[in-house]
């Protein structure tokens, strides 16, 4: 997560390393293959 420009950083792995990446900024709904149903965005997080 990177604070001061408020985006959140997915990163899918595999055995050999890191596989992709997405970044999700502002109110972009937050996507992972591990938890496909959260939904949030990096501006409500900040709110916790």
């Amino acid at each position: 997560m990177h604070q001061l420009t408020r985006e959140i950083e997915v990163i899918r792995l595999t055995m050999h390393g890191p596989d992709a990446r997405r970044t999700f900024r502002n109110i972009e709904a937050i996507e992972s293959d591990v938890l496909p149903e959260f939904r949030m965005s990096a501006e409500l997080l900040k709110c916790w």
